[in-house]
């Protein structure tokens, strides 16, 4: 990326999350040379498209966001737009997932008959079809709510209080469809699902850091809690 957003700790500043400030990092410094040091890439089983490394700053140029002593505000707001963000790519997985899995039991059959036509095969697809109108209504609710509440500064309102209880809701649920839809078609898949040939096995370990990625489950429901008892969300 030409430009990162990193939290630091100005000089004096206070301890705790309240003393946290949120800078612009560019690639290049000002005479275009590289500005931070990237230690190694990791290896992940998954998202490989998108690198995970460790990054060393030493000398590297930031520029202040708005006011130093709002950065806490500034980056839980960012924090909210990647868990809608995280949302949406876990039920764009689960989507893809429900349509191999269409394809695969319309053109394959088992013991006489098309596999669509099993019942079990029929209960898996209704599970398939809840779960997946049922996250996109949840995210799409919740994105609604921020677009109405996102200029806010703080102190906030019980709007964006409302919309930050969603977006943890949201991301916790849409990540359990993810992972569950996606495993689910790899078992519709029968063995082949497992398989590096079919898509649907990469669906599945793409699936399963969107529960893990910004905040993990526990952390969502400690948050939700956060606003629901603090907030009155």
């Amino acid at each position: 990326a030409d430009i990162a957003i990193a939290t630091a700790r100005p000089q004096g500043a206070a301890p705790g999350p309240k003393g946290i400030a949120l800078f612009l990092v560019p690639r290049l410094d000002e005479s275009g040379h590289l500005n931070y040091f990237v230690r190694r890439l990791k290896n992940k089983s998954a998202t490989r498209a998108v690198p995970t490394g460790e990054v060393e700053f030493n000398a590297s140029q930031a520029y202040l966001i708005g006011q130093a002593e709002l950065g806490i505000y500034y980056t839980l707001e960012n924090l909210t737009v990647s868990r809608l963000a995280n949302a949406a790519g876990a039920m764009g997985l689960a989507r893809k997932a429900h349509l191999e899995v269409l394809l695969r039991v319309q053109a394959r059959s088992a013991f006489g008959q098309p596999r669509v036509q099993h019942p079990l095969v029929r209960a898996d697809l209704t599970d398939f079809a809840v779960r997946t109108a049922g996250g996109l209504a949840l995210l799409f609710h919740a994105i609604q709510a921020f677009d109405i509440a996102w200029m806010e500064n703080p102190p906030y309102t019980s709007a964006y209080h409302y919309a930050r209880f969603l977006s943890h809701l949201a991301k916790n649920r849409t990540a359990e469809h993810s992972t569950h839809l996606t495993q689910l078609g790899m078992e519709l898949f029968g063995g082949l699902g497992f398989l590096e040939d079919y898509a649907i096995a990469r669906l599945h370990r793409e699936a399963l850091v969107t529960a893990i990625w910004e905040g993990s489950s526990n952390i969502q429901a400690l948050d939700m809690l956060e606003a629901m008892h603090k907030k009155s969300a």
